[in-house]
């Protein structure tokens, strides 16, 4: 997409995340939250224009359908009718749909260039994942195999780490003999186990990322086939989207 669409995206994605936090407390405290929000709503039909507008410009075959699913959004979203909880679901079903259809063109780019495209992500997850990062750019691009274990490894990682720091029992974690849980029996619990009322992973966000835990299973057990960097790319979006959602949770 052109640049202008980028810029316009990038700030109604940012002001969708200031959006999320005043609903989570507008029930609490309605008298102070109340004009916030409507401030936001205004701010983000603004940028809903702006950003419909510069996807009009675009020649691309997808852009249509784009925008149908963009207006389809706003509708939703500025309906009087939703609940504040209803709307956060609104917004997190977005976020992991995306509105840049060009993202995975992006990332190809980028890795065409040399570049590691999880840097912003690693600062957002913090010094727990430090580890892993540098294990990744080391084999991003180049070594499939390590690259799918390794995006599987942090999202098990992050997930464990989130239900943890939002209240679900440790010891609930551990099968019969003990052991932690592995990646699949997480995805379970997570659009279950509730963090003031809101899902901790909606169960559409789930079914996206599960490409990584697949990819990451093959090239951890299946010694007949090797995983590709073409197999990995289309995955990266839900990756990054999942992992930003978890990140607000490991902030302590």
């Amino acid at each position: 997409m052109i640049d202008q669409t980028q810029l316009a995206d990038n700030e109604f994605t940012q002001e969708l995340d200031r959006l999320k936090t005043t609903l989570k407390y507008l029930k609490r405290a309605p008298n102070f939250y109340e004009e916030k929000h409507l401030q936001q709503i205004r701010k983000l039909k603004e940028l809903y224009l702006q950003l419909k507008a510069e996807l009009l410009k675009n020649k691309n075959k997808n852009t249509k359908t784009l925008v149908k699913k963009l207006d389809k959004f706003w509708q939703e979203l500025s309906s009087e009718s939703k609940t504040p909880k209803e709307k956060i679901n609104i917004i997190e079903r977005f976020e992991i749909d995306g509105v840049d259809i060009d993202i995975i063109e992006a990332i190809k780019k980028q890795q065409a260039n040399g570049e590691f495209p999880f840097d912003t992500l690693h600062k957002e997850l913090g010094e727990k994942f430090t580890t892993e990062m540098e294990g990744l750019r080391i084999v991003y691009g180049k070594h499939g195999d390590c690259t799918a274990f390794l995006l599987r490894k942090i999202l098990e990682k992050a997930l464990f780490l989130a239900l943890v720091k939002t209240g679900y029992k440790e010891e609930e974690l551990r099968d019969n003999i003990g052991k932690y849980v592995g990646l699949e029996k997480l995805l379970d619990i997570a659009p279950s186990w509730k963090v003031e009322g809101v899902s901790l992973l909606p169960q559409k966000t789930i079914e996206k990322v599960k490409g990584v835990k697949f990819l990451g299973d093959v090239a951890a057990h299946n010694y007949l086939i090797n995983v590709s960097m073409e197999d990995i790319i289309p995955q990266i979006p839900y990756f990054q989207a999942t992992l930003k959602q978890l990140s607000k949770y490991l902030k302590s």
